[in-house]
């Protein structure tokens, strides 16, 4: 039965795919998978919108990527050129570059492909292109370097013999975003790559000169460029996870009211002493981006300010487990990293992703009496594997937008189906995933549908189709729920 219900699924996928659609966007600039290889070939500099029909963002970012299309594919002055890239019928992208949510863009220069991870507005990604089509470094000589020096209060400095190692850091400094950096054309000095930093109000340096490992390389320049205190903005935020040697983070989250000065000076006394095993990192509530944060670790206004102190390495049990003080002085925080560090701290979790918080694991009373089915971790193989019922689950995040655009017509459904025989409609939140053996999910939100009769909660079928309004999925699941019976209702 489970087999008839998986061919007819991927039958019904591959005949009755909706034809592709373009958001309205020049398909002259477009990528797919036959011309991807060539365009990255040929074409120094370019960006892509990469989307999907169904996504309500993509639809709306839309009209901004049109006009940012027709501002730089149609000036004879421009450096670099605009693609839109559909991965629901073109899956090279999606799947090469780990796409993971919707619209994602990339710029690609010279076969490099960069992120981009600030607001999707015009002027933004203008700005963003403006940097990243450059070369990443300049040429510079000895008489020249006192004058570079001043203009950034962070300046990368090589020098090399070998063209290879030329090119090698350029792409290192685009790659790290680095402010300044240039090529020193100076014979009398030895190979290597200084950093020279201003950040603590007097100039330091320090310079490395092992040039065979440029991931060793990558890793002293993250080290170098740190200031004592990282504020952590939209801009900068990936120089707090540069660093593969250091996965502790000491967070202040606070507000810049009458002692806000004395705190950063206290933090970066604190760093001062144990900058070689954490991130220091200034949490400033004001910040659009750092909310957001404040909303995954819980934090409430009236807790301002506090620290927390997060480890990122998967390989630690204390992987997503944190600790906090409201003790702010130069001790109290060197008593919580002393604390965390040997285990002693009294641990919590953040809301996502990780453990559930205490009672959240636990099902409410009513988990089963709403159209749609509440599943946790608990309950979640015994409801989908019910040989009586055919359910289709939803995996989501509450901080996931696409997410919350989608709930209203997954509610929809589920009402349409309340009163099925056995068609039921469930959801489950993406925390509780990794307490339900052998079940992962790449991605939010996920649809899962398990027909009566599969074996075990891996082999639910994952929903693939563009469609994603309410007759799509109705559709859908009328092609899904197919029994021997109606099939014989058919034949008559």
């Amino acid at each position: 039965m489970y087999r008839i219900v998986l061919c007819l699924l991927l039958v019904t996928h591959v005949i009755l795919g909706a034809e592709e659609k373009d958001l309205g966007l020049d398909q002259e600039w477009t990528i797919t998978d036959e011309n991807l290889d060539k365009t990255v070939n040929e074409v120094p500099n370019f960006i892509v919108f990469v989307y999907v029909d169904w996504c309500g963002h993509c639809k709306s970012f839309a009209p901004t990527w049109k006009k940012i299309a027709e501002n730089l594919n149609n000036s004879p002055d421009s450096k670099t050129k605009v693609f839109s890239a559909n991965v629901e019928k073109n899956k090279q992208i999606h799947n090469s570059k780990g796409v993971t949510s919707f619209p994602t863009i990339f710029f690609v220069r010279k076969g490099e492909w960069k992120q981009y991870a600030s607001m999707r507005t015009e002027e933004k990604v203008l700005e963003f292109v403006k940097k990243h089509e450059e070369d990443a470094t300049i040429v510079i000589n000895p008489d020249e370097l006192e004058e570079f020096l001043s203009v950034s209060a962070v300046s990368v400095v090589g020098k090399f013999s070998s063209g290879k190692e030329v090119e090698d850091f350029d792409k290192l400094a685009w790659e790290m975003e680095l402010p300044a950096a240039a090529i020193l054309l100076d014979n009398t000095q030895l190979d290597g790559i200084t950093v020279h930093s201003n950040l603590e109000g007097k100039p330091y340096r320090v310079t490395h000169r092992d040039l065979t490992d440029w991931e060793g390389v990558k890793e002293f320049i993250a080290r170098a460029r740190r200031p004592l205190v990282i504020p952590f903005n939209i801009d900068n935020h990936k120089m707090v996870f540069q660093l593969k040697s250091i996965s502790t983070s000491v967070l202040l989250f606070h507000d810049k009211d009458d002692g806000y000065e004395q705190r950063l000076d206290i933090m970066g006394k604190a760093s001062r002493t144990y900058r070689e095993k954490c991130n220091f990192v200034e949490m400033e509530m004001s910040d659009e981006y750092v909310m957001r944060f404040a909303d995954f670790f819980k934090i409430k206004a009236e807790e301002l300010p506090i620290v927390h102190i997060l480890d990122t390495d998967k390989e630690k049990n204390t992987k997503g487990q944190m600790s906090s003080t409201k003790d702010l002085s130069e001790k109290g925080i060197a008593q919580l990293i002393e604390d965390y560090m040997v285990g002693e701290s009294k641990m919590s979790t953040p809301a996502q992703p990780g453990q559930a918080q205490e009672g959240e694991d636990k099902l409410p009373e009513d988990w089963d009496t709403r159209p749609v089915k509440y599943l946790t971790s608990t309950n979640y193989p015994d409801y989908v594997l019910n040989p009586d019922k055919d359910v289709f689950v939803m995996i989501y995040r509450d901080s996931c937008p696409h997410c919350e655009t989608f709930k209203p017509t997954w509610e929809e459904l589920a009402k349409k189906y309340e009163t099925h025989e056995t068609v039921k409609i469930a959801h489950m939140k993406s925390q509780h995933v990794k307490n339900v053996t052998g079940l992962e999910v790449k991605k939010v939100p996920t649809l899962l549908f398990y027909p009566r009769g599969v074996p075990d909660v891996t082999q639910g079928l994952e929903y693939e189709r563009e469609g994603r309004s309410l007759e799509d999925l109705e559709n859908y699941l009328k092609e899904a729920v197919f029994t021997d019976e109606d099939s014989n209702k058919d034949e008559l």
